[in-house]
């Protein structure tokens, strides 16, 4: 989705039935039907309402392996670890809305977000 996004504000006036069926078969695997000319891309609700919005999945995926990599770090894991629930509560939860979701994720983590602990995890998952 990142990738159709970026080209259609690059370039409005392309061909962006030809450009979204040719990404979902790159990343997606998916064949385009044939003899179909419908504008699917159109039907991502996203591109209407909330354009420019797939990005924050990535900081929330970014996020959700930082704090993960902290607590199993901090409280010994997750599941089962009432140490965990209080570190949620202490490091998370506590501050509400009085900081900026940056601030928050350096201040609980003990580091800036980084990408460094979901690739971890992808490599975990491959491995």
């Amino acid at each position: 989705m990142c990738h159709f996004e970026r080209a259609l504000y690059r370039d409005p006036g392309a061909d962006h039935r030809t450009r979204w069926w040719d990404l979902v078969e790159r990343y997606q695997l998916v064949r385009r039907p044939d003899d179909r000319d419908a504008p699917d891309w159109a039907s991502k609700i996203h591109l209407a309402v909330a354009p420019v919005y797939y990005q924050n999945y990535l900081y929330g995926e970014l996020m959700a392996s930082q704090v993960q990599a902290s607590m199993r770090a901090d409280a010994g894991g997750i599941v089962d670890r009432p140490e965990a629930g209080a570190w949620l509560v202490e490091r998370v939860f506590r501050a509400g809305a009085s900081r900026r979701w940056d601030r928050l994720v350096a201040e609980a983590t003990g580091e800036p977000l980084t990408a460094r602990h979901f690739a971890d995890e992808l490599v975990g998952a491959v491995a």
